[in-house]
């Protein structure tokens, strides 16, 4: 039997080269995409969310013991959200697999960058092959 052969787009990464924490991804896919844009846009809207709450614990008149213990619920809260976001997006257990037990927002930032730069670049890619094949042939023969 022959073989039709369909690359699928996948994007595997090591994390901090330990071959047994990979992700995978399909930035080609525009519902991944789609869906990867809209975390984006949910992340920055919980920044301003957590920046406001912020305001209101630092303008609050409690004691600074129960301040502290506010901003670190407050930050469990987000650090949950993320968890959510990125294994939605992700897959299940993305977050584990990348950031294991640590909730550090420098880590999470460095996610993001990086992940960033293949997801454009790809988007890039399938924008210039489907605007080109249709100049070219009306049909896309990429």
């Amino acid at each position: 039997m022959e073989n039709l052969a369909i690359d699928s787009g996948a994007v595997e990464l090591t994390i901090d080269g330990d071959k047994d924490r990979i992700i995978r991804f399909y930035p080609t896919d525009v519902s991944f995409a789609e869906a990867y844009y809209a975390l984006a846009d949910r992340f920055g809207k919980l920044r301003g969310e957590v920046a406001e709450k912020e305001r209101t614990i630092s303008e609050s008149g409690m004691p600074n013991e129960e301040k502290i213990r506010e901003r670190i619920r407050l930050s469990k809260s987000v650090y949950g959200e993320l968890e959510s976001g990125i294994d939605e997006v992700f897959g299940p257990g993305t977050y584990h697999t990348v950031f294991g037990k640590h909730n550090n927002i420098e880590m999470v930032a460095r996610f993001f960058r990086g992940i960033s730069t293949y997801v454009r670049a790809a988007r890039d890619r399938e924008v210039k092959r489907y605007t080109n094949a249709a100049k070219e042939s009306g049909v896309l023969e990429c």
